[in-house]
């Protein structure tokens, strides 16, 4: 093997491991060796950070004693691990298109594969730490510095097995008929998938954390029931001399040498010839005029048909994979980790509180509405996706307002049935009383349809329809300082607000007078923003 060759064909497979991390750092004007670099401190940074992170959270067990946690952890931290692997190896091994550049070139294809394996390795080594923290914490605390060095060992066998088995995974995978077919829908699943793997296991394990740390400040924490497919790891790592860790050794290198085997002979060949049998896309001359609109005129004969065919267009809008997962994870994630961090606890219960508190509870399910807004949602964008087709809607002989307002509802609808799922799910697991949860999911439905007008107003005075990435639209106006500002700005006005209310209708008399007053307060200022909105917008000649 070249491996000048294997080093240039490393640093060009970076850039596609994650579109979205490329995307950001080519936007702060970096390229070529900058452009490596910067995505190399980046995966370095982040397998730091993962590392101390995890391994904080297993100090408090005694690992070695508790094989039950020992197999739990196992099998979140390879999700997180496998989630990263399996997006990478799609993006890196067909995503890239790069075989038909490549092979005419004097290129050994098995430099091209391992140059591929390589990089893909190397990112999704840093989300594998947490593995290498549990077996080296397990292993010292065992035997000593024999148990660190069985880890170790340990590790590299398992993020070799990981590597193995996601890339023959995904062989399979895109060669079959449903992957062909709805080739858009599946690299949208491919690219939200680590995303929400990782994020699973991180909650996952906040929630497994919190309730551990408790058990062990009572002195009564219980091991979990032992999953037999991890106990020869756990046996290589606390009895070397055993007879499952006797057993593991030459059983982990055989099923190495095997999958190895089949990924030389079959899934490398495979991956070559699936992509050298695709054919080229056809430039297209123009963008389609959309479908759902282009007969207008006999859609404007029923305001019931437009609507529905406008919704249709809508709809097809959001098809776009990295609107959703950013979406989701300002949405989501990033109020969710902000709001409870490390503090999530499964023990929470709410059945006690009495309907006293139903003004309380509207203006959570208010401000929970606000801090899932952000540039990244789908009414901060949703105009400015329309591109040039919002040129061919505004010549149609159909009113703007409408079809703007259609536009808005549609959005907001989706907003509010997102959102209302996650507040129903969050409830039942907080055990909240049912006329409570009516009152926060009567708050968050108000709120969202009035904050939502000033993100939707904000797209349509900073109106983008040149954008070749998504990720320009979420830059507008502040980008990401206004996303974490205003994020922070909600989270804290709003905890302070609540507390406020909790705190009136605990020590006022007349508990109905209280949420009455509460909620007459939080109707008029809604009004007066809606009143604001109708001016500035909705009524104004700048849709008219």
């Amino acid at each position: 093997m070249n491996f000048r060759q294997i080093k240039t064909l490393f640093k060009i497979n970076l850039l596609y491991v994650n579109p979205q991390v490329t995307e950001q750092s080519r936007r702060k004007i970096k390229r070529g060796k900058k452009l490596s670099n910067s995505l190399l401190l980046q995966y370095s940074l982040v397998g730091i950070i993962y590392l101390l992170l995890f391994s904080v959270m297993m100090l408090t067990i005694d690992l070695p004693k508790y094989p039950g946690y020992f197999g739990m952890y196992f099998i979140l931290y390879l999700v997180f691990a496998g989630s990263q692997a399996f997006a990478a190896f799609h993006n890196v091994m067909y995503e890239s298109k790069d075989l038909k550049d490549l092979l005419p070139l004097p290129i050994a294809s098995s430099s091209i594969f391992f140059a591929k394996f390589l990089t893909v390795t190397f990112t999704v080594v840093p989300y594998a730490l947490p593995l290498l923290s549990l077996f080296l914490m397990t292993g010292f605390r065992a035997t000593g510095i024999i148990g660190m060095i069985l880890a170790i060992l340990v590790f590299l066998i398992t993020i070799t097995l990981l590597m193995e088995v996601c890339i023959w995974l995904i062989s399979l995978i895109v060669q079959t008929d449903f992957f062909q077919r709805y080739k858009k829908t599946a690299n949208a699943i491919l690219l939200i998938l680590p995303t929400v793997g990782s994020m699973g296991a991180y909650f996952l394990l906040i929630l497994q954390n919190n309730s551990q740390s408790d058990a062990i400040m009572a002195g009564k924490l219980a091991d979990r029931p032992i999953i037999p497919f991890f106990t020869p790891v756990f046996d290589a790592l606390v009895h070397p001399i055993s007879l499952g860790s006797l057993l593991y050794w030459p059983l982990s290198l055989l099923v190495l040498a095997a999958l190895y085997m089949v990924i030389q002979k079959r899934t490398i060949p495979k991956m070559f010839e699936l992509q050298l049998s695709e054919s080229p896309a056809k430039p297209k001359s123009a963008r389609k005029k959309p479908n759902a609109i282009r007969s207008s005129s006999a859609a404007a004969k029923s305001s019931k048909s437009l609507s529905k065919q406008l919704f249709h267009y809508n709809l097809g809008l959001l098809k776009n994979p990295t609107l959703w997962m950013q979406g989701l994870i300002n949405a989501y994630i990033m109020p969710f980790a902000m709001l409870f961090g490390v503090n999530m606890s499964t023990s929470i219960n709410l059945s006690w509180l009495p309907l006293n508190y139903f003004a309380a509870f509207f203006l959570i399910g208010c401000f929970f509405a606000l801090i899932t807004i952000s540039p990244a949602s789908f009414c901060s964008l949703i105009i400015s996706l329309d591109r040039e087709n919002y040129a061919y809607i505004t010549s149609l002989p159909m009113s703007l307002e409408y079809y703007l307002r259609m536009k808005f509802y549609f959005v907001v609808g989706l907003q509010t049935l997102l959102n209302t799922l996650v507040l129903t799910i969050l409830s039942i697991i907080l055990h909240i009383p049912f006329l409570l949860i009516v009152s926060l999911l009567l708050g968050n439905l108000l709120a969202q349809y009035i904050y939502s007008q000033f993100y939707y107003y904000r797209d349509f005075r900073l109106l983008n329809l040149n954008w070749t990435s998504i990720s320009q639209l979420y830059t507008r106006g502040g980008g990401s300082w206004l996303t974490v500002g205003l994020l922070v700005g909600t989270i804290l006005g709003g905890a302070i607000i609540a507390a406020i209310a909790f705190l009136l209708l605990t020590i006022l008399p007349l508990p109905v007078l209280v949420n009455v007053v509460l909620i007459a307060l939080t109707l008029l200022v809604f009004w007066l923003v809606e009143r604001h909105y109708q001016k500035v917008f909705w009524k104004s000649s700048k849709i008219h």
